[in-house]
Order: C-alpha cells, then sequence, then structure tokens
C-alpha cells in the first residue's frame, strides 16, 4: 500500500526534465509561488545538470525540500537552502539553490524500489587542484583536477593504490572540471560498479581501478 503510494509521489514529482524556461518553488505546504531565472543548459543527463540549480523563487524558513518546478509543471529540483551573504557584509536578496532533478532521481527510485538508499564510498577526500599546489606536486599549473587529502584504510581507494598526493584528472574519461564532478559521477553509480580514475603522480600518468563499495554508516 505504502509503496504504491510512494511510486505515485515520485512519478510525479520526479518527472526529468530536458528543457525548461522558468520555475516556481512549491512548500510541502503551500501552493507554488515565484519564478525561477532560466537556466542556460538544459537538464539532459546526469552529467550534464547543474549540480545546484539557482533561482530567484520566494523561498522562506520551512520550504526546504519543496519542489521547484517549471512552467509545464515538471519537477526540475528540489528547493535546498536560500544564500544569507551575496559578499561579505552585502545581504543576499532572493538567491535560492537547488538540487538537480538529475541527482534527486536516482535516489527517489532507489526509495520506491528498495524503501532505503545505499551509496556507492571511494573512501578518499580531497581538494581542489590550484595552481600553486599543482607546482608544488609536479604538475603543469594549468592542470584541471582534484588532489587526494586522505585515503580511508581498507577503503576501495587504498585497494586500488590511490596515494596521499595523488592527483585525479579524470573519472571514466570524463575530465575533472570541478569539485563536484566526481560527486556527479558517483551519483550515478551503485556499490559493485568499477570507475576508472587518470592518475598523475610523480610526473607520470596512470589509470586506476576502484571497485566501489557501499558507504560505511555515519560516513
Amino acid at each position: 500500500m505504502m509503496k504504491g503510494w510512494l511510486a505515485r509521489i515520485a512519478m510525479t514529482f520526479f518527472a526529468a526534465a530536458a528543457v525548461w524556461f522558468g520555475a516556481a518553488t512549491v512548500s510541502p505546504f503551500m501552493g507554488a509561488s515565484g519564478l525561477a531565472q532560466a537556466p542556460k543548459v538544459a537538464a539532459a543527463s546526469a552529467s550534464q545538470a547543474a549540480p545546484d540549480p539557482q533561482n530567484f523563487a520566494t523561498a522562506n524558513p520551512g520550504d526546504s525540500g519543496g519542489a521547484l518546478v517549471n512552467l509545464q509543471g515538471q519537477v526540475v529540483g528540489i528547493n535546498t537552502l536560500i544564500a544569507g551573504m551575496a559578499e561579505p557584509e552585502v545581504q543576499a536578496q532572493g538567491i535560492g539553490l537547488a538540487i538537480a532533478i538529475n541527482t534527486v532521481k536516482p535516489i527517489a527510485d532507489q526509495l520506491v524500489a528498495t524503501g532505503k538508499v545505499v551509496h556507492p564510498f571511494v573512501g578518499i577526500s580531497y581538494t581542489g587542484l590550484t595552481p600553486p599546489l599543482a607546482r608544488q606536486l609536479g604538475v603543469p599549473s594549468n592542470t584541471k583536477g582534484i588532489v587526494v587529502a586522505q585515503v580511508v584504510a581498507g577503503s576501495p581507494a587504498a585497494q586500488a593504490g590511490l596515494q596521499q598526493g595523488d592527483v585525479i584528472t579524470q573519472v571514466d574519461n570524463q575530465p575533472i572540471t570541478d569539485d563536484s564532478t566526481l560527486g556527479r559521477v558517483l551519483a550515478t553509480k551503485k556499490p559493485g560498479d568499477t570507475i576508472s580514475l587518470t592518475v598523475q603522480r610523480g610526473g607520470q600518468s596512470m589509470q586506476v581501478s576502484v571497485t566501489l563499495a557501499q558507504r560505511p554508516a555515519g560516513t
């Protein structure tokens, strides 16, 4: 009974949007209100979807978790937060952020199918690669990627041989252009899947295959 109810909710609220021109925010307790800023790129796949769609819809405390819908009634995101400050000592006005539908939908599908969400786990913490850090690690200063800051003992990353200081420039042949690229790719994977990482270490490039595990509780 509950499963069928969840399925109907998922079909209503998590329809993927290929092209959207404006949007409204829907509070869990109220109707639609406001119009969102038109995006520059259509959200057609997980790799293309903006990680945090910005919108100008009216959002108030309690609206977090409400749907962001376009003028065709399609859900394009889930409202998450509003910006407090535009810059130091300058208060932001009407700027909200949402989680893109292509990030939300796989989670909704898991909840409908199994009643729980299982996240894949690599076992690293990392930071963005900056030109000064690139020079320190001996890679070209214009290199795009992330730097492994820590490898969890016994994790898939440790078993694959990743090391602190490794520079990851690609995942599954997709260039890492920002700090969110790896997370977006992982959002399309499940435990047991294997990802291929292009790694720079000591001036040499190598391919490292990592078999994902289930993320431990509390991490």
